[in-house]
């Protein structure tokens, strides 16, 4: 028997609607819903891969959404009044803002300092950023739920909090390495850090499999 809720309310973290029979609409409310669906697909890479470095990531994503979180009940600034969308809570600031600009700032950073591509791809990569940030934030307003100061300052603060947590990630993965070689979970949970390779993770994976295809392939021949 189906529970009959006395106050119903939608997750506003992935509640969105669109117009009917208006293809532009949709593809907006699409694109409200990027961060949600880039955080999805990293937690299932990171149940995949069990790697430090995504781990770090994604608790740095989620640190982000509390933050944002805490911020906006401290502030309690209202949603625009005339918005097509049911969501309740506070405005300011843009949730979704911030969380695109966290993980796109994150790994821009990463692009440049960490990976140390070249200059190229990054200035290509920052030019995809913003335009998938500026769709991300554009999408909020055009729905109505939040106004163009809060959707800025949401992608200022994801931008900030993904500089903090830059900085702060190579103690606090010292931290958790030492933490998990201290308990055994990085054995029981096959957790490692891919960035003591000495060569890209992908290369090195990719000649394994050769090798391993090399060999299963001379086995059938005997």
């Amino acid at each position: 028997m189906a529970h009959s809720f006395a106050s119903p309310q939608p997750f506003s973290l992935t509640y969105v609607v669109y117009e009917e029979g208006d293809s532009l609409s949709l593809v907006i409310a699409f694109c409200s819903l990027l961060p949600v669906l880039a955080m999805v697909c990293h937690a299932s890479h990171l149940l995949l891969r069990r790697e430090l470095n995504s781990v770090l990531f994604f608790l740095g994503s989620l640190a982000s959404v509390a933050t944002t979180s805490l911020v906006k009940h401290i502030v309690k600034a209202p949603r625009p009044e005339a918005s097509i969308l049911t969501a309740r809570g506070y405005g300011f600031p843009s949730l979704h803002a911030q969380l695109a600009a966290f993980i796109l700032t994150s790994l821009w950073l990463a692009l440049l300092f960490q990976w140390q591509a070249r200059r190229l791809i990054c200035l290509l990569f920052l030019l995809l950023s913003a335009c998938v940030s500026a769709a991300v934030g554009y999408s909020r307003v055009y729905l109505g739920a939040h106004t163009l100061l809060q959707v800025v300052c949401g992608h200022f603060l994801g931008m900030l909090l993904a500089a903090i947590w830059y900085v702060l990630t190579p103690p606090i993965k010292r931290l958790a390495k030492w933490g998990l070689h201290l308990t055994g979970l990085n054995a029981l949970l096959r957790v490692y850090d891919a960035s003591l390779a000495s060569t890209p993770f992908l290369q090195f994976e990719y000649e394994q499999y050769q090798r391993l295809n090399l060999t299963a392939a001379h086995s059938k021949s005997l």
